[in-house]
C-alpha cells in the first residue's frame, strides 16, 4: 500500500467552492444538452482541476494535460457514483503523480454511473511510465473513499487544511 498519500496533494490543490468557479446551467438542463455541450461542461470542471494541479509545478503543459484528461473522460466516465468522481489519466504532461480535490455543495452533472450529481472530485494525473504506482494509487484512493468514509469528511470540511489533514492520516 502507499504510505503518505498526502505527498501527492497540497492544500493549494483543494477547492471547497467549485460551484463558484463554473458557469453552471440548471442540473436538469445539463442532462438535456446535446452530447457535445455536456462534454464541454465536464471540460470546465476538468479545467479547474488542471489549474489546481498545475500549481504543484508537476504539470509540463496544462493545456495538453486538460486535453488528455478530457479525452480520457470521453472514453468512459470517471463518475463512480454515490457523489464521487475520480478523473484521472496517465500523460506525458505529468512529471510525477499529482492530485487535486474539489467539492461541489450543489452537486454537478458528470455522467456518473448512478446518474446522480457529483459532490466530490478527486483528480489524479501521473506519467505513463509509472503504471504500478498509478494503479496502486487509484485503488487505494477508491478503497479509502469507501472504508474511511472520506466523502462525508470532505463534504463536512471547513477548510482545505481539514481535507489535507485527513489525507495525511490515511494509511492506504
Amino acid at each position: 500500500m502507499i504510505q503518505g498519500l498526502h505527498r501527492y496533494l497540497s492544500e493549494d490543490a483543494i477547492l471547497l467552492d467549485l460551484d463558484e468557479r463554473l458557469d453552471i446551467p440548471e442540473e436538469s438542463e445539463v442532462e438535456d444538452l446535446p452530447p457535445r455541450q455536456r462534454h464541454e461542461f465536464k471540460k470546465q470542471i476538468l479545467q479547474v482541476m488542471v489549474e489546481l494541479m498545475d500549481q504543484s509545478g508537476k504539470i509540463v503543459n496544462p493545456s495538453k494535460c486538460l486535453t488528455d484528461l478530457a479525452n480520457r473522460e470521453s472514453k468512459a466516465t470517471t463518475g463512480m457514483g454515490l457523489g464521487l468522481a475520480m478523473p484521472h489519466v496517465r500523460t506525458m504532461q505529468a512529471r510525477e503523480l499529482v492530485m487535486a480535490v474539489m467539492r461541489s455543495e450543489r452537486g454537478l452533472y458528470f455522467n456518473s454511473l448512478d446518474r446522480d450529481p457529483v459532490h466530490v472530485f478527486i483528480g489524479m494525473v501521473g506519467p505513463p511510465y509509472d503504471d504500478k504506482l498509478y494503479l496502486r494509487f487509484m485503488s487505494s484512493v477508491a478503497q479509502a473513499m469507501q472504508e474511511e468514509a472520506l466523502l462525508p469528511i470532505v463534504m463536512g470540511a471547513e477548510t482545505p487544511r481539514d481535507i489535507y489533514g485527513t489525507f495525511c492520516r490515511m494509511r492506504v
